[in-house]
C-alpha cells in the first residue's frame, strides 16, 4: 500500500482508533527489536556482551577511597 494512501486513511480515523494504532505500531517495533536481539540460553535479557567497551564511561581515580567524611568510621 502506498504511503499516501495509508497516510489518508489514518488521519480519517477517529482519535480513539488512533489510539488504537499508535499501540499497535508499538507492539510491532517493540517485536521486531526482539527478533533482532534474541533472547538465549546464556543471555537471558538479549543484552551484548562488550557493548560497554565502546560506551566511553569514565570513572574517577579516587573511586575506591574512603570518603574523608567516613574515615573515623573505618
Amino acid at each position: 500500500m502506498p504511503y499516501d494512501v495509508l497516510e489518508k486513511q489514518i488521519k480519517a480515523l477517529p482519535v480513539d482508533a488512533l489510539e488504537r494504532v499508535s499501540q499497535y505500531i508499538n507492539m510491532l517495533y517493540i517485536q521486531s527489536v526482539q527478533e533482532e536481539y534474541p533472547k538465549s540460553a546464556s543471555n537471558k535479557y538479549g543484552r551484548k556482551f562488550g557493548i560497554a567497551k565502546t560506551a566511553g564511561y569514565w570513572m574517577a581515580p579516587d573511586f575506591n577511597d574512603t570518603p574523608d567524611c567516613f574515615e573515623e568510621y573505618m
